[in-house]
């Protein structure tokens, strides 16, 4: 924070403030971010409306897709909320149709899966390609509207814009298509499935903008079948602590430091730079993506959560307690990461066959479900590339140690197998829960991993072009290559710290259950 500070006042205060103060206010914008908190008001009480009336009312899927309606009406604008509304129902239609013509069977479920992945990724690609020709005409229709009736939307903002809107209402739909052909397949109640309820799937407020995600079968079962619990308790005073500290961190690195300015500043005028000061830049930008969608994400899962309805965190630890590239992206987005398991990963094979192919596609479709464009394809091929040696490092470890190449995963097991009286000590013995080799080569490779990740941020949502550049001028230099190797041993420090701390805390649970 020390040299962050410096850059602050050596870039904001010396170059960007020479094009005056309104040149400050457009580096330092961030779309999500400054769409989130002008919104944040509309959101309370929208929020607060829908808990209250499920509390006290039973008509709940009818006050669900009211309060959903009004809220994206809010959003976007009527034109825009009928073309969400439209495709949400063309979907469902052709959803019914087609399983009422492919027998519901297991053996044919494989099949639908197929079907069902082919028709919304052409119709969501479609979507991606007129993109222009959509936001064009729903601009016009809203503009004619607010002639006559007045503005009637919080802004015309790219955070709730149609095609994000629609990039969610994407995994939504195959998830209730998908659920509901398993369903028949199995001989399953299929009473939940009906279309009220599907519009309330797909436009509940609380998990409208930007999930968490959950599948329907879940959300469901959570809504309308489990008794509803007292609103308040632990779990919510938790959320509401953590939401409001992390709203702390963020505005002092967005208003005080001005991370997206220098970031931005960054893009234009790289060579102004000095190689500390890129890297110092380039780690706190991922702290401030960080702390951004813990803010928004934490929010929504509280409000949903109040509301009855649980899902997942999406960003159950910090960034820095990743030891592994398979480890940060189940920490991150972890809800996103569970529906791609369900829906793509594991119908493709999973871990079983073909295990290098399925994560590549699943990384590609990750890239372009976030948009299609050239940059991010290069962001999933360079992920691609760099998962391979951690997925041949895997096999290796396991193959040759016999225990998960992931720490966390192998604290999981050795927690398990602690409870029986034959390895008890074996797993109580110090100073770590496997050879010293094994637990050095996972230090080493966590200061990798966490330079991988930066890279692979680097050209997808920061630097793009400029990323090779941007290495070019720190490799160039004995200086640069001396700081990157600095960088590097302190992270694999901090992954030797973390991991001494998460074999603490399981060495303490294992000796407060064998006290009991």
């Amino acid at each position: 924070f020390i040299v962050l500070n410096n850059i602050r006042y050596d870039v904001i205060e010396k170059d960007i403030y020479k094009l005056g103060n309104y040149a400050v206010t457009q580096y330092n914008k961030d779309y999500q971010l400054d769409g989130f908190l002008k919104s944040f008001p509309v959101l309370i009480v929208v929020f607060l409306l829908q808990i209250i009336i499920n509390y006290f009312l039973p008509l709940k899927s009818l006050t669900n897709l009211v309060v959903g309606l009004f809220l994206g009406y809010k959003l976007h604008s009527l034109p825009a909320l009928l073309v969400l509304f439209f495709a949400s129902a063309l979907s469902y239609g052709t959803t019914k149709i087609v399983t009422s013509f492919i027998k519901p069977t297991r053996k044919n479920l494989s099949y639908f899966k197929l079907y069902i992945w082919i028709v919304q990724l052409s119709v969501f690609v479609w979507v991606s390609f007129h993109e222009r020709t959509i936001s064009h005409t729903i601009y016009s229709t809203r503009s004619s509207l607010e002639k006559i009736f007045g503005s009637t939307t919080i802004s015309a903002h790219s955070f709730y814009s149609i095609t994000v809107s629609y990039n969610f209402f994407l995994l939504k739909q195959i998830s209730f298509g998908i659920d509901y052909y398993s369903a028949l397949a199995k001989d399953e109640d299929i009473l939940q499935y009906t279309a009220l309820k599907y519009f309330c799937y797909m436009f509940y407020a609380p998990l409208y903008i930007a999930g968490p995600i959950i599948s329907f079968s879940s959300f469901s079962t959570q809504m309308y079948v489990k008794k509803r619990k007292n609103p308040l308790n632990k779990h919510h005073v938790n959320l509401l602590l953590e939401f409001l500290v992390v709203l702390g961190c963020l505005l002092v690195l967005h208003r005080y430091f001005k991370v997206q300015a220098l970031l931005n500043f960054l893009r234009y005028y790289l060579e102004n730079f000095t190689i500390e000061q890129l890297l110092v830049i380039s780690y706190t930008t991922l702290l401030f993506m960080y702390f951004k969608f813990k803010l928004i994400w934490s929010f929504f899962q509280f409000a949903s959560s109040l509301d009855g309805v649980k899902t997942i965190d999406n960003m159950p630890y910090n960034i820095h307690s990743s030891l592994t590239l398979g480890g940060f992206w189940r920490c991150w987005h972890q809800s996103f990461n569970v529906w791609l398991s369900t829906y793509l990963y594991i119908p493709l094979g999973g871990n079983r066959k073909r295990q290098f192919l399925n994560v590549a596609i699943v990384f590609l479709f990750v890239a372009f479900w976030h948009d299609i464009n050239p940059r991010l394809f290069y962001w999933g091929l360079f992920l691609i590339l760099f998962f391979a040696p951690e997925l041949l490092l895997n096999r290796f470890i396991q193959k040759n140690f016999g225990v998960p190449f992931d720490y966390k995963i192998h604290l999981k097991k050795a927690m398990k197998l602690s409870l029986l009286p034959s390895t008890t000590e074996k797993m109580m013995s110090p100073p770590s829960l496997e050879p010293s080799k094994l637990w050095l080569i996972r230090v080493l490779y966590a200061g990798a991993a966490n330079l991988l990740l930066a890279t692979a941020n680097l050209i997808g949502f920061q630097l793009s072009s400029k990323t090779m550049e941007f290495w070019e001028l720190i490799m160039s230099s004995k200086k640069g290559i001396f700081d990157i190797t600095i960088l590097y041993l302190t992270l694999s420090s901090v992954g030797f710290v973390v991991m001494s701390y998460y074999h603490y805390k399981v060495a303490l649970k294992q000796k407060k259950l064998l006290h009991e």
